[in-house]
């Protein structure tokens, strides 16, 4: 048995002796349990067995277990049968077992407690369907079931009593895949609802008043689920629906009718049957109409009885009105019947020809259809559709049309009352009036009709009696136009001459306003001509002195046009502080009186105006001299600026600046930026400018202090050609002067030992020296054997690597030459043999010009001594850096 798996467990163990006896208590105990299983007729009487088993395990311990197989569950038939599943069970072992007296093994492994699961199939009450509920399987208390439906329902459905092809599952979408089942103590049952799989069901619809059967439906229906939907879409009577356009058919069964005009129409709550004449006895029909459906019967057959009361057959009439709603004609229609199959209205049956339609004076334009009282308490319904005497005529001679060949129950409903009118529109014609004599029918002698307009025929057109001279029309009678409409009779009553009394009134021209008052005149007979003369009004001229004038018997105002006189201003400018009048009266403008004109101040020199103009109303016999005040302009002066230092020497260079205003103004102060000076912080920086300030004003600034700069000497020879590169000599300051020593240069001697430059305030470039070369002396030797020479020196200052002794950047300073001691030969030749020079760069073999030098004295050899010692000095040095 597969919903028991202990056994297979138990095979596992080796056999030995002890598992010998064990085995035999199992089959025992299970021996047992299926026969607490077998139907109670086959089933011998039997009670609850024990069995012990004995295996052999490696446990330390030895339990002592015992398992007792009980009776099968309380259901209302005993199972039959079982189903395949799967179970989760388990069992506790134990070793060394013992044997009792009577030869049973004792304290060996004892299976657990077992839980039973069965399944069973039932109706939809959940009454059983089968001889008793079927196992699905068994397990340890605690574990699972697990049961295949795919398995299970088949054999469910084939245990059904009386053949289970005849009902299938009712919600097959809950049994899918497989279930698990916690087994308990207590056995478990699941029961899965099936239903017939095919229904007969026959519907009866009864006159009760005469209980004769109005119609019989018998039809077949075939079991069908919707997902979602147990037990709510079950099976009613086929029926005929419909909308304001549309008919459809509503039938679930095997075999659905194919016409709507064979089934019946129960209305929109279900309480009628094809119309009004059968209204449904719901109470007597247990309670349920026929387009509600009853949930799927638990048996294959069903009927059901539906009872009708009689009652009164819907009105329905068609008649012809015109817009006013006047009926102008009724036409007869066929009877409403309730019999099956159903009327179908067309054109040709329901609708009057295009000869009996014809109404003269008339032309038909559209139908209107209202329905009122629905049985469902619907609302009432109003539909209009519109077409020309052609269409009309085409739609009653084909007898056909889109839309209209419908089943009279689409037009009925469950209304109680339906009219048709089919409307008319009126055709146009001309309306006359006949003036007639007080007695209403005589016409006025020599007067023809008068036309009046037109009129719809059917209508009460509002119509004006026309004018006639000597006479007054009385009112036009209320008139319902025919098509054949005559002449109208209105009663005119001679007017006998009359006088009038009427106005005169003075215009403006331009404004068309009225000026001055009225003037009455009169009474004056009709038809009178006169002379109306132009009253004067102060500050008007009239365009007419006289105004001739034919009185008429509706004599209104006669208008009398006047013009403004015109008035001319001048303007008078008066000081504004001294209220003294400023030249002469200026032109200012001209304007009407009533008006108002703007004067606008003319420019007076030295003044302008307190207002930019001026308006003025202008009376009758104002002044025209009109006084603006103005306001003397104040005087302009300019200032100018200039920088200074502190000691209020102009700085070169600087350019003065000016500001101007009027006395009495502020103006700010921008200084301007002069390189190498700052602003004094007390330097003001706005200006009021009053009538003493002086026309210049020192703005002080501070020298800023210089930084020295490095001072370099470039050596040239006599034709300004440098030797070597620039040497740095000291620094100075820029603006001040500096004295610069001759660097030493091998092979050379300066032409000057200093020279004195002033230091540029910016862009210092080398000094120029002049350099003479050492070479053996050819001047001519006096008694005493020496040579003299007297050279000079000239010094330039230029831009670092100029190479040049003039042009942008070069100051040249020439210096005396100082008057050299004599030098002897010898100590010539020993300045140029000396070493002690710092070495200088190579240059070309060129032969600077001599200069005459006579030979040094004593003295100056010594100081070329000390050279060379410092020269030693220096190349040391040099060599270290």
């Amino acid at each position: 048995m597969s919903q028991n798996k202990l056994p297979n467990k138990i095979n596992l163990l080796p056999k030995t002796k002890k598992g010998a006896y064990r085995d035999l208590a199992i089959a025992l105990a299970l021996n047992g349990a299926f026969l607490m299983m077998l139907p109670a007729t086959a089933k011998a009487d039997t009670t609850s067995t024990s069995s012990t088993t004995s295996p052999t395990t490696t446990s330390a311990v030895e339990p002592s277990t015992t398992s007792t197989t009980t009776a099968a569950p309380t259901v209302t038939a005993t199972p039959t049968s079982t189903i395949s599943s799967s179970t989760d069970s388990s069992t506790t072992l134990s070793t060394d077992p013992t044997t009792t007296a009577d030869g049973t093994e004792t304290g060996g492994e004892t299976p657990t407690a077992q839980g039973q699961v069965f399944v069973n199939a039932v109706d939809s009450t959940g009454k059983s369907l089968t001889s008793g509920p079927i196992s699905a399987g068994t397990a340890a208390v605690g574990s699972k079931v697990s049961i295949d439906w795919a398995t299970c329902l088949p054999t469910l459905q084939n245990a059904i009593t009386g053949g289970g092809t005849n009902y299938t599952v009712a919600d097959p979408a809950k049994y899918v895949g497989t279930q698990d089942v916690v087994t308990s103590a207590t056995p478990q049952t699941i029961d899965v609802a099936f239903v017939p799989l095919k229904v007969t069901a026959t519907y009866n619809f009864i006159d009760e008043s005469t209980n004769k059967t109005l119609l019989t439906e018998t039809n077949s229906y075939t079991y069908t689920n919707t997902a979602g939907n147990f037990q709510q879409t079950g099976i009613r009577p086929a029926a005929a629906t419909f909308t304001s356009t549309t008919a459809t058919i509503s039938d679930n069964s095997d075999t659905p009718a194919t016409k709507t005009t064979d089934l019946p129409y129960f209305g929109p709550d279900g309480t009628i049957f094809n119309n009004d004449m059968y209204v449904l006895d719901t109470a007597k029909s247990d309670g349920v109409t026929p387009i509600a459906y009853s949930t799927w019967p638990d048996t294959a057959s069903i009927t059901q009885n539906f009872y009708y009361t009689p009652a009164a057959a819907p009105t329905v009439t068609l008649d012809a009105q015109n817009g006013s709603g006047t009926t102008l004609k009724t036409f007869t229609i066929p009877p409403v019947t309730n019999g099956l199959p159903a009327d179908i209205a067309t054109a040709k049956s329901y609708l009057p020809t295009v000869a009996d339609a014809t109404i003269p004076g008339y032309a038909i334009s559209g139908v209107k259809i209202s329905a009122t009282g629905s049985k469902s308490g619907a609302a009432d319904e109003e539909l209009a559709f519109n077409f020309s005497p052609d269409q009309y005529s085409q739609f009653v001679t084909n007898g056909t049309v889109q839309g209209f060949d419908v089943d009279y129950r689409q037009a009925l409903q469950d209304y109680s009352t339906v009219t048709a009118h089919l409307m008319y529109t009126g055709n146009t014609v001309n309306l006359q009036v006949q003036p007639v004599e007080s007695d209403g029918t005589t016409p006025i002698s020599g007067v023809a009709p008068i036309a009046a307009g037109t009129g719809v025929v059917g209508e009460k057109p509002s119509i004006t009696a026309p004018e006639l001279d000597g006479y007054t029309a009385g009112e036009v009678p209320a008139t319902t136009i025919s098509a054949d409409q005559g002449p109208i009779n209105v009663i005119y009553t001679p007017v006998a001459p009359a006088q009038v009394t009427f106005t005169a009134q003075p215009i403006d021209s331009v404004t068309k306003k009225s000026i001055g008052t009225a003037i009455t005149i009169g009474p004056v007979a009709v038809g009178t001509d006169c002379t109306i003369t132009a009253p004067t009004i102060a500050g008007y001229t009239p365009v007419n002195v006289t105004t001739p004038v034919t009185v008429s018997a509706d004599q209104g105002t006669v208008q009398l046009p006047y013009t403004k006189n015109l008035v001319t201003f001048t303007i008078q400018p008066v000081d504004a502080s001294s209220g003294q009048k400023i030249g002469e009266p200026i032109a200012g403008g001209s304007g009407t009186v009533g008006n108002q004109i703007t004067l606008k101040a003319p420019a007076v020199d030295g003044y302008t105006p307190v207002l930019a103009s001026k308006d003025v109303n202008i009376t009758d016999g104002m002044s025209t001299v009109i006084t603006m005040m103005y306001n003397k302009n104040p005087e302009t002066k300019i200032i100018t600026l200039q920088p200074v230092d502190g000691n209020g020497t102009a700085i070169p260079g600087a350019k003065p600046i000016t500001i101007s205003g009027t006395v009495g103004q502020t103006v700010p102060i921008s200084a301007p930026t002069i390189e190498g000076y700052t602003i004094s912080a007390d330097a003001p920086k706005q200006c009021t400018i009053a009538a003493d300030t002086p026309a210049t004003v020192n703005l002080t600034y501070t020298k800023n202090p210089a930084q020295p700069i490095a001072l370099w000497v470039q050596p040239v020879d006599a034709e300004g050609n440098s030797i070597g590169d620039p040497v740095k000599v000291g620094t100075g300051v820029p603006g001040e002067k500096a004295t610069l020593t001759a660097p030493e240069v091998e092979g050379y001697q300066p032409e000057d030992a200093t020279a004195s430059i002033t230091v540029a305030t910016s862009d210092q470039g080398p000094v120029k020296m002049t350099y003479t070369k050492v070479e053996a002396a050819t001047g001519s030797e006096d008694d005493e054997g020496t040579t003299t020479s007297e050279p000079s020196a000239t010094t330039t200052v230029a831009k670092p690597g100029s190479g040049s002794s003039s042009g942008s950047g070069v100051l040249t300073t020439t210096a005396t030459p100082a008057s050299k001691s004599p030098t002897t030969r010898e100590e010539v030749k020993m300045l140029r043999k000396s070493s002690a020079l710092p070495s200088s760069p190579a240059y070309s073999s060129k032969k600077f010009p001599q200069t005459g030098n006579k030979v040094f004295d004593i003295l100056s050899a010594i100081g070329v001594g000390i050279l060379g010692i410092i020269g030693l000095c220096w190349e040391k040095i040099r060599k270290v850096l």
